[in-house]
């Protein structure tokens, strides 16, 4: 019985391989975890004024790069021009104005990199005002899934 004994030789080796495979491919898969937060959040309107200057920073506290394209401020969401790519473990602080008429400016050092007008909201709805919660939010796509990303923090406008 050389035959059988040489069959089950083989597809024991065969079976070996495939779990051999299989552990391998568990071990080593790649997991991609993409994720941003929101720290460093102020909102101040000094003196109640028309004008409102928020500052914010935003990590990729994930493994992938994160394309960041749409900053929301407000509930008003401004297109990047350019998007800003975050690699794993970078911040970035963006500060905006939002003043009145609604006009949104937004600002990544003295470079503006988004804006926008709304007659949706306006500043005698009392939503920028002081002691009145604000939303920030954030949101981009990670570069190697194409997995959409967001973020949010709320705020008090202060004095």
């Amino acid at each position: 019985n050389v035959i059988g004994s040489l069959l089950l030789i083989i597809l024991t080796a065969v079976s070996a391989l495939l779990v051999g495979h299989y552990a391998f491919g568990m071990l080593t898969s790649t997991q991609h975890m993409a994720s941003l937060s929101i720290t460093d959040v102020s909102a101040i309107n000094p003196g109640g004024n028309s004008n409102t200057y928020i500052t914010f920073t935003v990590v990729n506290n994930g493994e992938d790069p994160i394309e960041i394209n749409v900053v929301t401020i407000f509930g008003v969401g401004i297109g990047l021009w350019s998007p800003v790519t975050l690699q794993p473990g970078q911040s970035v602080t963006f500060s905006a104005t939002v003043s009145s008429g609604w006009h949104i400016a937004v600002f990544i050092g003295s470079n503006s990199v988004g804006g926008a007008s709304t007659s949706t909201i306006n500043t005698s709805s009392g939503t920028d005002s002081v002691g009145s919660v604000g939303t920030i939010a954030v949101s981009g796509q990670d570069v190697n899934t194409g997995q959409t990303v967001t973020a949010q923090a709320s705020v008090v406008i202060q004095d």
